[in-house]
C-alpha cells in the first residue's frame, strides 16, 4: 500500500509554489513510505494466490455498475478508482487509488503526528463467473497538525497494485474507520465503526507483447521529479488523482500513460496524438500532437493546458502511431468544474442531496448517475431554465432556494439536515406558509382526533395514521402538531406551476410530534 497524507489543493485554484503544510506532507508521506516516524508503512499483503484470497461470489449479478471512479455510500466519504499497466509479468498490473477528505477520518494524537487507522478491503466479482478475490489490509495515514486533519481541503491518498487477469469485474471497496464508531446508540453499543464501500466496474485489458501496447491513463493531480516518494514511477512520480476532476482546482491536465513496443524492438519513434472530445455531443474541443522517442519499456508524462473548457464530462483519447505498424489507442473520461460545490468530495455529496429536494424520482435518478463536472452543467442549466420562466420573475429562483435551505437548517435542524426533515422539506419546496396552528399541549376541541372532519380526503389520503390515538384509553389524542396551509391563489410558490395554474388551489400539511422530543413527522397532505 503507498499513501499520500494531505496531498491536496486550497480553494479558488491550483498554487504555483506549495505551501507550508504541503510539504510537510510530502516529508509525511517519505516517513511513512520508509517505516519512520513512527507510524509502519502500510502495505497489502501479497495475495496467496494471484489476485488476492479467493471467495464465493454470493451474488448475482443483474446490472453492472456504472465504470470507475464511483464515490463511496455510507457514513464514511472517497472516491475510487483504477488503471491498468504491462507488466514483465503474463498478467497486467491494476494499480488502485483512494481518496479520502481528512474531515472524514477520525484522527488521533500519538506524540508525534495525528494519525488514523482504516482497514480497507477490496473485493473484485468476476462479471461472467469465476472465484471472487479479496484483500484487507489495516492502514495508518498522518496529518501534521489538528487543523489539517479536521479539513476536506486535504485527503489522503491510498494506491496499491496487483497483477489481476484480464477481464470484466465488478470492484467493491469499503473503507472502515477504526477510531470512529458510528454516533448512533446502537452503533456504539455494537461497537460498529463509520465505514463506506465505492462499487464499480473494473475492465482490465489484455497486453500482448508481439504489439505496440498502451496502459490505461492514469490521470494526476501533479508530477514530481523521481525521488523517495511512495508514488515514484521509474522515471516520474505521479500523484494521483483518483477523482479526475479539474478546472477551479486548475486547467491543467497531468496524465500519465506507461507503454511497451512489440517484442524484439530497441526503440521506435511514435507520433502521439491527444484529443479531447465532450461527452456529452461527441465534439472534438482540443488537439495536440508531438513525438515520442520511446524504448522497449516506455512512459509518458504529459501536461494538457485544457483552458477554460465549460463544465461537463470530457472524453481524453490518445493514440500512438509507430512508423510501422499497427496504432494504438487508449481513452478515459475527466470531468471540468468550475463551481465551489462541485470541488471537493464533500461538495458533491452536498450538491447530491439539494437536487434530491427538487428532481423527481426518474430526473433524481439519472441526475445520481451523472459525473459531478456533469452534475454541475445540469445543475447550471436547471436554473437558467427557470430563471427565463415564470419563477423568474419575481427574482432570482436558485438565491431563494439557498435562502429556505438556511432558514430550513436553521428551524428544524436535529439529528438530519433541517431540509431532510419533513417540515424542512416542504418548507424548501413551498416557502412560507400563509398560516400555521400549532397545539403544543392539545386540549379538547384542538386534539388530532377532532380534525377529521376537516381534512379534504382522497382515496390516497393517510386520514387513519393522522387519528390513530397514542394518548391514554378514553383521552384524546395529545400529540403535539403543526397545521400547515398554503393558499396559492395569485401567488407564484417556488416549485408550484401545476398548482398556480389551478386559482384558488389549497394545500394543507399535518406534522405530528410521535415521540414528544420535537421531531415532527408528516402525516397527512393534500398536496
Amino acid at each position: 500500500m503507498k499513501q499520500q497524507p494531505e496531498h491536496g489543493k486550497e480553494r479558488g485554484g491550483r498554487c504555483q509554489a506549495l505551501p507550508l503544510r504541503v510539504w510537510v506532507a510530502l516529508a509525511l508521506a517519505a516517513m511513512l513510505a520508509t517505516g519512520t516516524g513512527g507510524v509502519a508503512a502500510p502495505a497489502f499483503s501479497e495475495p496467496a494466490a494471484p489476485g488476492g484470497e479467493v471467495s464465493e461470489d454470493p451474488r448475482e449479478e443483474e446490472t453492472p455498475p456504472l465504470p470507475l471512479p464511483r464515490f463511496s455510500e455510507g457514513d464514511l466519504l472517497f472516491i475510487a478508482d483504477a488503471a491498468a499497466f504491462p507488466s514483465a509479468d503474463s498478467l497486467p498490473r491494476v494499480e488502485f487509488y483512494l481518496r479520502i477528505p481528512n474531515d472524514q477520518l477520525k484522527f488521533e494524537w500519538t506524540g508525534a503526528l495525528w494519525v488514523s487507522r482504516v482497514q480497507v478491503e477490496l473485493d473484485l466479482y468476476p462479471l461472467r463467473g469465476g472465484a471472487a478475490l479479496r484483500w484487507s489490509r489495516e492502514s495508518h495515514m498522518a496529518a501534521a497538525d489538528s487543523e489539517a486533519a479536521g479539513t476536506a481541503q486535504l485527503r489522503q491518498v491510498l494506491e496499491w497494485d496487483t497483477p489481476l487477469a484480464p477481464g470484466d469485474y465488478v470492484a467493491e471497496v469499503s473503507v472502515t474507520d477504526l477510531q470512529a464508531p458510528k454516533k448512533t446508540l446502537l452503533g456504539m453499543i455494537r461497537r460498529d465503526h463509520r465505514s463506506g464501500t465505492a462499487r464499480g466496474l473494473l475492465r482490465v485489458r489484455a497486453f500482448s507483447a508481439d504489439s505496440l501496447e498502451l496502459s490505461d491513463l492514469e490521470f494526476a493531480e501533479s508530477f514530481a521529479a523521481p525521488d523517495s516518494s511512495v508514488f515514484r514511477k521509474p522515471r516520474v512520480t505521479v500523484y494521483p488523482n483518483p477523482a479526475r476532476r479539474y478546472g477551479l482546482s486548475g486547467t491543467d491536465l497531468p496524465v500519465f500513460v506507461a507503454g511497451r513496443l512489440p517484442r524484439g524492438r530497441t526503440g521506435e519513434e511514435l507520433r502521439v496524438i491527444w484529443e479531447v472530445f465532450d461527452g456529452r455531443t461527441g465534439d472534438r474541443r482540443v488537439l495536440w500532437a508531438d513525438t515520442l522517442h520511446a524504448a522497449p519499456n516506455f512512459d509518458r508524462a504529459q501536461v494538457l493546458r485544457l483552458g477554460a473548457l465549460p463544465a461537463g464530462r470530457y472524453r481524453l483519447r490518445l493514440t500512438a502511431n509507430p512508423a510501422t505498424g499497427a496504432s494504438r489507442r487508449v481513452e478515459g473520461t475527466f470531468d471540468m468544474a468550475w463551481s465551489q460545490g462541485s470541488l471537493l468530495e464533500v461538495d458533491v455529496r452536498e450538491l447530491a442531496e439539494k437536487a434530491e429536494l427538487l428532481f423527481q424520482d426518474v430526473e433524481l435518478d439519472h441526475f445520481e448517475e451523472m459525473t459531478p463536472g456533469e452534475q454541475e452543467a445540469y445543475w447550471n442549466e436547471y436554473w437558467t431554465r427557470r430563471r427565463a420562466g415564470p419563477e423568474g420573475a419575481l427574482g432570482d429562483p436558485l438565491a431563494e432556494f439557498e435562502s429556505r435551505l438556511v432558514v430550513a437548517g436553521r428551524s428544524f435542524g436535529g439529528n438530519l439536515r433541517g431540509y431532510f426533515t419533513d417540515r424542512g422539506r416542504v418548507f424548501v419546496k413551498y416557502g412560507h406558509p400563509d398560516e400555521i396552528r400549532q397545539r403544543v399541549m392539545p386540549v379538547g376541541g384542538e386534539s388530532l382526533s377532532d380534525l377529521g372532519s376537516d381534512l379534504a380526503l382522497g382515496e390516497d389520503s393517510n386520514r387513519g395514521r393522522v387519528l390513530e390515538n397514542k394518548g391514554a384509553r378514553g383521552r384524546g389524542d395529545t400529540r403535539s402538531y403543526e397545521i400547515w396551509d398554503y393558499d396559492l391563489h395569485g401567488r407564484m410558490i417556488f416549485g408550484t406551476r401545476a398548482r398556480q395554474a389551478r386559482h384558488g388551489s389549497h394545500m394543507r400539511f399535518i406534522f405530528v410530534d410521535e415521540t414528544g422530543t420535537g421531531d415532527y413527522v408528516l402525516k397527512y397532505s393534500s398536496e
